[in-house]
């Protein structure tokens, strides 16, 4: 059983991380992330103050004066 698992996973004491690339390329996901969640969110609020506007419109009594 110990032998099969060592012929599949390889030992990888030496195996390193590039701190750098994992450090960048975090900060770059979370920023994309970030900015794409805003951009959701104010097309949300864009939209659905649009529609309350044409409601508003469509629905409004004119005053007579």
């Amino acid at each position: 059983h110990s032998f099969f698992a060592e012929t599949v996973f390889p030992d990888q004491s030496d195996f390193e991380y590039d701190y750098e690339t994992l450090r960048t390329t975090g900060v770059i996901l979370a920023v994309i992330m970030f900015v794409s969640g805003i951009l959701i969110a104010l097309s949300y609020l864009y939209k659905y103050n649009r529609a309350d506007s044409v409601l508003k419109q469509q629905y409004s009594i004119p005053c007579k004066g």
